[in-house]
């Protein structure tokens, strides 16, 4: 029986992890996507359903609330979805970031 719910909880993160990757705009799915490719393996049964709930927002509201422009709705202020801000504030995983490391790899980047 453990092995069967281990099984769909399986499946369900990688149902997950598509939809994290294929929501609309590049600029959230590359948010969410990578939120999800470092984060839905750790993640349980009641993060998952929390994630799916994050998933159904509107794209302009869940963009505004993962980039700290406002405060997320009183339903979905939970630990997932600061976990999600956190993660896209962070230098390293900043849509900005990926630019800049494009940048400097094509030798554009100017110094200080």
């Amino acid at each position: 029986m453990l092995s069967a719910m281990t099984e769909d909880l399986e499946i369900r993160r990688k149902r997950l992890r598509f939809r994290c990757w294929h929501r609309g705009t590049k600029e959230l799915d590359l948010l969410v996507g990578r939120f999800a490719d470092a984060h839905l393996a750790a993640l349980d049964s009641a993060d998952l359903d929390r994630l799916e709930a994050l998933l159904e927002v509107p794209e302009p509201l869940l963009y505004d609330w993962v980039l700290g422009r406002r405060p997320p709705d009183p339903e979905h202020d939970h630990e997932v979805m600061a976990r999600l801000a956190a993660y896209s504030q962070a230098p390293e995983t900043a849509p900005h970031a990926a630019h800049s490391r494009s940048e400097t790899a094509a030798g554009n980047s100017e110094t200080t």
